[in-house]
């Protein structure tokens, strides 16, 4: 497993579904570029001044050479270059979980809300929705055409909010392709009617997105994830007040354990404290842990005496951003060496 910030690529250079194109001018490169909003391909690409454009690629490459390029009609750009490319294999992309947002409740002007988006195969599964979270997808060069499935853990802002942006964004894309989002169960028919008040018409939209459950029992699995839904007790402390006012809030609020290419995840979301995760990431490959609403200290105890490979700290709330050199030093005391803090644009690679 690596985390890294990733790495330019030259001038010219394209990446898309598996191949390397090259030959290509910075010019017509950023044209065709710029012309695949409405494409799936994926690209790595450097304008000249070093700036980076990662948008999805213009669709010929991944169809019959022979036929030209469907825009040279539609646009003034140059010839497609399709002919004189250099086209090559790359060896097979590793699965790859990308931080979108790692602040806590409170907006932070270095992080985004809550979000991480997984790539795994050709599709791409976004987990919380927090503000921001739609830039952020633009901002670190994701190709957002990739999302099929988000997952959100419970309805605070903080994990939610950006979801209604990321739809319009889509549609603002002609993106063409469903989106599934999965919500806990009590929030899907108020999610519903916040689209129509948004006038994200569902009719009116190029994006086409549904809207479903999670429950108790909640199990999601494809070709590359599976995931599984478990009920933790953050929202409970609201449990008085709602009955006091006879709300129909039900206080629902997951965290996930992830199956991804044979490697092991657990997304803790927010929760009530340690119990609520304490008898689920045994040997663990990955933990994903929110730092704000837990004892940093007694967490470090359990993934040690848990045996889990390796902790991310992330929803970092500004007491603990100041405390970073400190809560390495103890969990180095404690044996366990192998701890990092979340930040925006973190890039993890798994087998």
């Amino acid at each position: 497993m690596s985390v890294h910030n990733g790495q330019r690529a030259k001038p010219g250079a394209l990446r898309a579904g598996g191949l390397v194109a090259t030959g290509m001018s910075d010019h017509t490169a950023a044209q065709h570029s710029r012309l695949a909003l409405k494409s799936g391909s994926q690209l790595t690409l450097r304008q000249p001044y070093g700036q980076a454009v990662g948008l999805p690629y213009c669709p010929h490459l991944n169809s019959d050479r022979d036929k030209p390029c469907p825009y040279i009609k539609k646009t003034a750009i140059p010839p497609c270059p399709q002919g004189g490319m250099i086209i090559k294999k790359l060896p097979k992309e590793m699965n790859r979980i990308i931080i979108l947002g790692s602040s806590s409740g409170m907006p932070d002007p270095e992080r985004a809300c809550s979000s991480v988006l997984i790539e795994a195969g050709d599709k791409s599964y976004l987990i919380d929705a927090g503000e921001g979270c739609a830039s952020a997808i633009l901002r670190h060069k994701i190709n957002p055409v990739k999302i099929k499935q988000v997952f959100i853990t419970h309805t605070h802002a903080d994990h939610c909010i950006g979801i209604f942006m990321l739809v319009q964004m889509m549609h603002l894309l002609e993106n063409k392709e469903s989106i599934e989002i999965y919500l806990p169960e009590e929030a899907v028919f108020w999610f519903e009617n916040m689209f129509d008040a948004l006038y994200l018409f569902k009719e009116k939209l190029s994006c086409k997105f549904e809207l479903k459950p999670i429950t108790h029992d909640f199990l999601f699995k494809d070709e590359n994830l599976s995931l599984r839904a478990h009920l933790n007790r953050h929202l409970l402390s609201n449990k008085e007040f709602i009955s006091e006012e006879n709300l129909p809030n039900k206080m629902e609020s997951y965290s996930f354990d992830l199956d991804l290419g044979g490697e092991r995840i657990f997304y803790s979301s927010d929760i009530a404290d340690l119990q609520d995760i304490e008898n689920l990431i045994e040997e663990t490959d990955l933990l994903f842990c929110e730092s704000t609403h837990v004892n940093i200290e007694k967490l470090l105890e359990l993934v040690r005496r848990k045996k889990v490979r390796e902790t991310i700290l992330t929803h970092i709330h500004e007491e603990v951003e100041g405390k970073k050199e400190q809560i390495i030093k103890m969990a180095e005391e404690m044996g366990y060496r192998n701890l990092r803090f979340a930040f925006d644009g973190m890039s993890i690679n798994l087998p």
